[in-house]
């Protein structure tokens, strides 16, 4: 999938992840705090990570619809955790990346039966959305919970199948990119195994079609993120 999109995906994850770092370490003690509770947590990964992914509109003033300010037209319009576009003078703006933060992680049976919608909810909130890259940020057990549940990718996997197979809604979707971002869950995180995976669902000869992002990558932004899970550890301590 060696696309203008998927190059896209790519950008945001790296950035993703140099936030990601870089907020931790400016303050391990409140990231180990917050991560414990998914309100704070939520709040923190707003503001002090997802805002600052600087690689959007290098040229021009960013604006971002804020998940807080509910009383805002833009939020009202889209109901969005978050979303950017590049101002323009005149309102003259077209939402770019749409993004949603899910605490709650998606739990997938082997036999395809869902035991929690989780992230899932918010991919299918995220379909209709028109615009140039659909961000989920949640979080998973990486394959070691239950042995009856399905693994991270097989859960990536049935979601773009969704979009294969929904033949009412099909031929009305947008083509818009789905990037979903997977970090440890809070009992991966206690256990020392701190990680975050990316994965790509994108159109490929009109078939949507996943691929997990290589760690190699982003092996030097991987690399300071578990360097921060383990500094929040420390500091949990």
């Amino acid at each position: 999938m060696g696309t203008v999109s998927k190059q896209r995906a790519d950008n945001f994850f790296k950035e993703y992840l140099r936030q990601w770092a870089a907020a931790v370490k400016s303050n391990p003690q409140k990231a180990a705090s917050a991560y414990v509770s998914s309100l704070y947590w939520t709040d923190f990964h707003m503001e002090k990570i997802l805002k600052e992914v600087n690689i959007l509109y290098p040229n021009s003033d960013k604006r971002y619809v804020d998940y807080k300010k509910k009383e805002t037209w833009q939020t009202e319009y889209y109901r969005l955790d978050l979303g950017f576009y590049e101002f323009k003078q005149g309102n003259d703006w077209f939402l770019d990346y749409a993004i949603e933060h899910e605490n709650a992680r998606f739990k997938l049976r082997k036999d395809k039966t869902i035991m929690q919608s989780g992230w899932l909810s918010e991919f299918a909130k995220l379909i209709p959305l028109n615009c140039l890259l659909k961000v989920i940020v949640s979080y998973d057990h990486f394959d070691i919970e239950e042995s009856n549940e399905a693994t991270a990718q097989e859960k990536i996997e049935y979601a773009a199948a969704l979009l294969n197979s929904h033949t009412k809604a099909r031929p009305q979707i947008d083509k818009t990119p789905f990037l979903i971002i997977l970090a440890s869950s809070l009992h991966h995180w206690r256990t020392h195994r701190g990680e975050i995976r990316g994965f790509y669902i994108g159109v490929e000869e009109d078939e949507w079609k996943s691929e997990r992002l290589q760690d190699s990558d982003f092996q030097a932004e991987l690399d300071a993120v578990k360097e921060q899970y383990k500094a929040m550890e420390f500091s949990r301590e």
